[in-house]
């Protein structure tokens, strides 16, 4: 405004009108130009105001990151505050390193913003800081603020909380030691091959412990300088690429070689699995030596035999016993005139042929452990007939036994019962000659075994009580019943039918 009244005054008296007005329409404008400047300042000073405040609402409202700014002294002029942290801006503000952090970090803070300020060089820096009985990690910027006249005036410290990382990077590394160290300690041998190229990235220490080589001998090899020949090389990788074909997991047993040319048999474990690291398909090859358990599993098997032999020729002798025992039995009953001690004499021999049975069938068998019993039972009662000279068709067998199979401490109590019980039968069931039939039955049913000796003859008599009767033949059947914790009942029902129940 003084400008233009200058320009005013200073105008010829003598200005005509005209010249005036274009005067005053000169400063009019000149007038509008600087409101326009001046109202052009005022919003930007407006927008940048506008600006700060949007920026300290975004720094406040940053949770995850510490935001502060230092002058040249390390004195905070500036902190956002992130209530995660619990420290205020009124906490931090005018306050240095020293007065709020360990003397050590915030001594190492210090030097890193006087750093910072002399190289006109941000850096960069991952600070562990001891906060209230915990431990943080920080991954932190510190750079300069630079004024218009190229001058350092500050620093701009920025700090993102980095702990969860840290703990979990601290996890896998302990992770990796574990594993290193169980790597290391396993009495097996194991070998980390790749799978493309067939040759050994690592292996640990057992491998020279049961080979005899050294790591460095063993990476970069194939394996098949531990196979006792190359026709056995061949053969461990077609069993081991027809397995990975499948299943991807394969088992076997190799003789391999050590290092001074011994022997020894292995057994190979291996497992497909990828490198993460290098995005190659990995084998994991766990050997173990075996030669051992080989030699122990070789001299279990000679033992068994031995003994197998020894049992056989046991059930020999047995037999062979209580054949003589028959024979004599059999010889004595010849100088026997009264029937009824001759028939004494008949229902012993065919006891003892009964037990002797057992063990003749186990002596034939390939499991002496047990014997089939329905194999036994249709010779039992054939011997049983046969011996009481029946005529061919008078009495008819039948026989209806499952796949059942007893050891000699059932089997010889089960055979003794079908012994008295069809001799039982045999001598009373169908007297003057009647034709008739005597069944036998054994089946396995929820964890029991039923027994059932049947005939369709006169049938049992009434007044006869077969747990309480002087007759020699039940009394056995009774007791054996109770050594087998079974249960006997009769049915009186179209002739005779013994049924015995026994846990299985």
């Amino acid at each position: 405004m003084a400008l233009l009244l200058k320009n005013f005054k200073t105008s010829p008296e003598n200005t005509s009108k005209q010249a005036l007005m274009h005067q005053l329409a000169s400063m009019r404008q000149r007038v509008k130009e600087l409101e326009a400047v001046e109202t052009g300042r005022r919003g930007a000073e407006k927008t940048l105001r506008e600006s700060e405040h949007r920026l300290r609402l975004l720094l406040e409202s940053t949770e995850d990151m510490i935001v502060a700014m230092l002058d040249l002294e390390g004195r905070c002029v500036y902190y956002n505050g992130p209530s995660r942290y619990a420290l205020k801006p009124g906490d931090v503000i005018g306050k240095t390193p020293i007065d709020i952090l360990d003397s050590t970090i915030a001594a190492s803070i210090l030097v890193r913003v006087k750093h910072v300020a002399a190289t006109r060089q941000s850096l960069n820096f991952e600070q562990r800081v001891p906060w209230r009985r915990n431990t943080m990690w920080f991954l932190t910027q510190i750079s300069p603020i630079i004024d218009k006249a190229g001058d350092v005036t500050a620093v701009v410290l920025f700090a993102r909380s980095i702990t969860e990382r840290k703990r979990a990077e601290e996890s896998l590394r302990l992770a990796n030691i574990l594993l290193e160290r169980t790597f290391a300690s396993l009495k097996e041998a194991v070998f980390v091959m790749d799978l493309s190229a067939q040759t050994v990235i690592t292996c640990n220490a057992a491998v020279e412990q049961i080979f005899g080589y050294k790591k460095e001998e063993v990476i970069g090899r194939t394996l098949e300088f531990l196979h006792l020949s190359k026709p056995n090389y061949d053969e461990f990788n077609e069993g081991l690429s027809s397995a990975l074909k499948g299943e991807g997991l394969f088992n076997a047993e190799f003789p391999a070689r050590r290092k001074d040319g011994t022997s020894i048999i292995t057994e190979y474990t291996v497992t497909e699995t990828s490198d993460d690291s290098s995005g190659r398909t990995v084998l994991v090859i766990v050997v173990r030596d075996i030669t051992e358990r080989k030699r122990a599993e070789e001299q279990l098997r000679v033992a068994l035999k031995e003994k197998e032999v020894l049992l056989k020729e046991i059930h020999h002798r047995v037999k062979n016993n209580l054949a003589v025992i028959s024979s004599l039995l059999n010889m004595q009953s010849k100088y026997i005139k009264d029937k009824k001690t001759l028939e004494i004499f008949r229902e012993s021999q065919n006891r003892v042929k009964t037990m002797a049975l057992i063990h003749t069938k186990l002596y034939q068998s390939s499991d002496l452990a047990r014997i089939d019993f329905a194999d036994y039972i249709g010779k039992l009662a054939a011997d049983l007939i046969d011996s009481y000279r029946l005529e061919p068709d008078a009495v008819t067998l039948t026989l209806d036994v499952k796949n059942v199979y007893f050891d000699v401490n059932v089997g010889i109590p089960c055979g003794l019962i079908i012994n008295e019980l069809l001799t039982n039968a045999l001598k009373h069931a169908f007297p003057d000659g009647r034709n008739g039939t005597v069944g036998v039955s054994l089946s396995p049913e929820d964890g029991r075994i039923t027994l059932a000796v049947a005939d369709d003859g006169i049938g049992f008599p009434e007044n006869i009580d077969f747990r309480n009767t002087e007759s020699l033949g039940f009394q056995l059947v009774t007791a054996l019943v109770e050594q087998l914790g079974g249960t006997i009942e009769l049915a009186r029902d179209e002739g005779t039918t013994f049924v015995i129940s026994f846990p299985k």
